[in-house]
């Protein structure tokens, strides 16, 4: 199995979405990779249409 060198975990301003990012090249793509995949899934919420995401697309963590 194969990981990544450069990893990244983005939230959203409230701290209540993550998305993670991986890159082998830079921590800027990684970011970059990460942003790509919080953007759409914060879109997603905020209109309240689901159909764009796969499940693959978001994880709920509940942390205690």
């Amino acid at each position: 199995m194969k990981f990544p060198t450069f990893w990244i975990r983005l939230q959203n301003p409230k701290g209540t979405v993550t998305a993670r990012g991986w890159s082998d090249v830079s921590l800027d793509e990684a970011t970059r990779n990460a942003q790509n995949r919080l953007i759409p899934i914060l879109a997603a919420l905020k209109s309240k249409h689901r159909d764009g995401l796969d499940r693959y697309s978001y994880v709920i963590d509940n942390v205690i």
